[in-house]
């Protein structure tokens, strides 16, 4: 289940017609009702969901640091970005993540490159460039992976007109 805002409410994953909030916690009682139907389960009864308490949120913030750091160091680093990027929205200045997270954003980012040159190696062109994307969305101003792109998309299209 989600829960976040789009234009109003959004709670388990449903928008909430005419709800101008801020949180999902601001909703009306109305808005809950309307939920519940969209949702085809019992109107909640009792105050608004907020957000979790305190322990549970440190104890959250503790077991990403802990996931994406065990992560970084067993070379997950997909993984590892994803928990220290998590982290870093919900504490930014949490003891060193944002450094981890960008660590872990630079490994992912090195590998993908290099598997993309392993597999041009290899006249895997397709696939090449695949790998080369994937770096770019990480680090869309990595140079080498654009110009990899491009030198295999040239390659490519040489092929395709030599074979007509």
């Amino acid at each position: 289940m989600t829960r976040g805002l789009v234009g109003g409410c959004l709670v388990l994953g449903v928008a909430v017609a005419g709800c101008r909030s801020a949180t999902p916690a601001d909703c009306r009682p109305a808005d809950s009702a309307r939920i519940a139907a969209a949702r085809g389960v019992p109107a909640p009864t009792g105050p608004a969901p907020s957000a979790p308490p305190a322990p549970v949120l440190r104890e959250l913030k503790a077991e990403l640091y802990r996931s994406g750091a065990v992560l970084l160091q067993l070379e997950r680093y997909d993984e590892s970005y994803r928990s220290f990027t998590e982290l870093v929205k919900l504490a930014p200045r949490y003891q060193d993540a944002a450094t981890l997270q960008a660590q872990a954003r630079e490994r992912l980012v090195h590998r993908h490159y290099q598997e993309g040159l392993r597999l041009y190696r290899e006249e895997r062109l397709e696939e090449a460039i695949a790998e080369w994307r994937v770096a770019l969305r990480y680090d869309p101003r990595h140079a080498d992976a654009r110009k990899g792109i491009e030198q295999a998309e040239s390659l490519l299209r040489r092929l395709k007109d030599k074979s007509r």
